[in-house]
Protein backbone atom coordinates (compact mmCIF):
# COMPACT_ATOMS: atom_id res chain seq x y z
CA UNK A 1 0.00 0.00 0.00
CA UNK A 2 1.28 3.50 -0.70
CA UNK A 3 -0.50 6.75 0.85
CA UNK A 4 1.23 10.13 0.04
CA UNK A 5 0.34 13.15 2.69
CA UNK A 6 0.00 16.26 0.23
CA UNK A 7 0.18 18.78 3.23
CA UNK A 8 3.04 17.09 4.99
CA UNK A 9 4.47 16.30 1.68
CA UNK A 10 5.31 12.56 3.10
CA UNK A 11 5.15 8.97 1.29
CA UNK A 12 4.45 6.03 3.21
CA UNK A 13 5.05 2.69 1.71
CA UNK A 14 3.62 -0.21 3.85
CA UNK A 15 3.53 -4.00 2.87
CA UNK A 16 1.31 -6.57 4.87
CA UNK A 17 2.60 -8.23 7.66
CA UNK A 18 3.19 -11.58 6.22
CA UNK A 19 4.43 -10.32 2.95
CA UNK A 20 1.05 -12.56 0.68
CA UNK A 21 1.31 -9.46 -1.31
CA UNK A 22 4.61 -7.88 -2.95
CA UNK A 23 5.74 -4.33 -2.79
CA UNK A 24 8.73 -3.63 -5.46
CA UNK A 25 10.98 -0.15 -4.90
CA UNK A 26 13.08 1.12 -7.06
CA UNK A 27 15.24 4.76 -7.23
CA UNK A 28 17.22 6.01 -9.51
CA UNK A 29 18.49 9.96 -10.28
CA UNK A 30 16.18 11.50 -8.29
CA UNK A 31 13.08 9.24 -9.00
CA UNK A 32 11.51 6.42 -7.07
CA UNK A 33 9.08 4.30 -8.38
CA UNK A 34 7.07 1.12 -6.94
CA UNK A 35 4.53 -1.46 -7.52
CA UNK A 36 3.16 -5.09 -6.68
CA UNK A 37 4.60 -6.18 -9.80
CA UNK A 38 8.74 -6.20 -10.68
CA UNK A 39 7.75 -6.07 -15.12
CA UNK A 40 6.43 -2.78 -14.49
CA UNK A 41 8.96 -0.89 -12.72
CA UNK A 42 11.85 -2.88 -15.46
CA UNK A 43 9.28 -1.31 -17.92
CA UNK A 44 10.49 2.33 -17.08
CA UNK A 45 13.26 3.84 -19.02
CA UNK A 46 15.74 5.31 -16.16
CA UNK A 47 15.44 1.57 -14.35
CA UNK A 48 18.79 -0.47 -14.62
CA UNK A 49 18.25 -3.95 -15.50
CA UNK A 50 21.56 -5.47 -14.05
CA UNK A 51 21.63 -9.11 -12.25
CA UNK A 52 21.70 -9.43 -8.46
CA UNK A 53 24.72 -11.92 -8.45
CA UNK A 54 24.97 -11.89 -5.00
CA UNK A 55 21.16 -13.00 -4.60
CA UNK A 56 21.33 -15.14 -7.59
CA UNK A 57 24.01 -16.86 -5.57
CA UNK A 58 21.99 -16.56 -2.60
CA UNK A 59 19.26 -18.48 -4.02
CA UNK A 60 20.84 -21.10 -5.19
CA UNK A 61 22.74 -22.29 -2.32
CA UNK A 62 19.23 -20.93 0.04
CA UNK A 63 21.19 -18.81 2.11
CA UNK A 64 19.30 -15.37 2.24
CA UNK A 65 20.84 -12.88 3.84
CA UNK A 66 18.97 -10.05 2.70
CA UNK A 67 15.32 -10.60 2.54
CA UNK A 68 15.26 -6.99 0.42
CA UNK A 69 16.93 -8.05 -2.23
CA UNK A 70 15.70 -9.25 -5.97
CA UNK A 71 17.15 -10.85 -8.91
CA UNK A 72 17.39 -7.07 -10.13
CA UNK A 73 20.38 -5.50 -8.44
CA UNK A 74 18.12 -2.13 -8.90
CA UNK A 75 14.49 -3.21 -7.95
CA UNK A 76 14.37 -4.21 -3.92
CA UNK A 77 11.74 -6.16 -1.69
CA UNK A 78 9.81 -4.05 0.58
CA UNK A 79 10.22 -6.25 4.12
CA UNK A 80 7.01 -7.82 5.04
CA UNK A 81 5.03 -5.66 8.71
CA UNK A 82 7.56 -3.17 7.32
CA UNK A 83 6.46 1.04 6.61
CA UNK A 84 8.49 3.32 4.78
CA UNK A 85 8.40 6.90 5.35
CA UNK A 86 9.88 8.79 2.80
CA UNK A 87 9.71 13.01 2.91
CA UNK A 88 11.97 15.86 2.69
CA UNK A 89 15.04 14.90 4.65
CA UNK A 90 14.14 12.13 6.03
CA UNK A 91 13.36 8.17 4.77
CA UNK A 92 12.85 6.24 7.72
CA UNK A 93 11.91 2.11 7.45
CA UNK A 94 9.91 0.32 10.66
CA UNK A 95 8.41 -2.44 11.70
CA UNK A 96 5.19 -2.27 12.72
CA UNK A 97 4.40 -6.30 13.49
CA UNK A 98 5.86 -9.30 14.74
CA UNK A 99 4.64 -12.85 15.28
CA UNK A 100 4.52 -13.63 18.92
CA UNK A 101 6.30 -17.16 19.00
CA UNK A 102 5.89 -17.44 22.86
CA UNK A 103 2.47 -17.26 23.21
CA UNK A 104 1.26 -20.99 23.32
CA UNK A 105 -2.25 -22.57 23.55
CA UNK A 106 -3.75 -24.05 26.84
CA UNK A 107 -4.00 -27.90 26.80
CA UNK A 108 -7.67 -28.69 26.31
CA UNK A 109 -9.58 -31.19 24.88
CA UNK A 110 -10.65 -31.76 21.57
CA UNK A 111 -14.38 -30.37 22.13
CA UNK A 112 -12.74 -26.97 23.77
CA UNK A 113 -10.78 -26.39 20.82
CA UNK A 114 -13.81 -26.95 19.09
CA UNK A 115 -16.04 -24.54 21.27
CA UNK A 116 -12.85 -21.93 21.26
CA UNK A 117 -12.84 -22.14 17.17
CA UNK A 118 -16.68 -21.50 16.97
CA UNK A 119 -16.76 -18.97 19.54
CA UNK A 120 -13.76 -16.99 17.57
CA UNK A 121 -14.20 -17.53 13.72
CA UNK A 122 -18.03 -18.64 13.88
CA UNK A 123 -19.30 -16.50 15.81
CA UNK A 124 -21.20 -19.38 18.03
Amino acid sequence: MAVYDEHQKALYLIRDHFGVHPLFVTENKGFLAFSSNKAALLALPWVEKSINEQWLADNMTQTFIDRSATFYLNIKSHLAAHWRLISAGQDNMHRYWELDLSYSLPIMSEEEYISQFNTLFLKR
